[in-house]
């Protein structure tokens, strides 16, 4: 064997288009998952937060477990977009998220909002959120 590595490839630079195709893809991708193991009912707050999470690479008890790391709040902040765009009161909200009252969800609206307007990919996910929201119901009521 040759100790000599070979010089890595460059990748392409992505473009606004392919990043736009990708994340509806994404969401495309998750809204057939959900469609196939949703076991709730319209209107569940966790399958809100569950979709959401994992567009975002997180997960749902990572969101409601109050972590502290980027990727956690992100998640947790676009959940809390998804649920409000649903029609939960700010109270509902903290409840679905783990945070301790509507005054930390306000403040993750007003970051949400200005993030979605910037990233195509945290749109989608909560898009994907709001597209759980009203899945019809196949067995078993929420369990939030």
């Amino acid at each position: 064997m040759n100790s000599e590595t070979l010089p890595a490839c460059p990748a392409p630079e992505p473009t606004i288009q392919s990043l736009l195709e990708l994340a509806r893809s994404l969401v495309d991708a998750l809204e057939r998952m959900v469609n196939l193991a949703h076991k709730g009912e319209p209107g569940c707050p966790a399958t809100v937060v569950s979709v959401v999470a994992l567009a975002l690479g997180s997960t749902s008890g990572e969101v409601r477990g109050g972590h502290r790391y980027k990727g956690c709040i992100r998640a947790r902040h676009a959940a809390a977009l998804a649920l409000r765009e649903c029609g939960l009161s700010m109270s509902e909200i903290a409840e679905a998220i783990g945070v301790s009252d509507h005054t930390t969800v306000t403040n993750a609206l007003v970051r949400a909002r200005s993030r979605s307007a910037l990233e195509p990919a945290f749109a989608s996910a909560v898009q994907a959120g709001i597209a759980a929201w009203g899945l019809p119901r196949k067995g078993a009521a929420c369990a939030s």
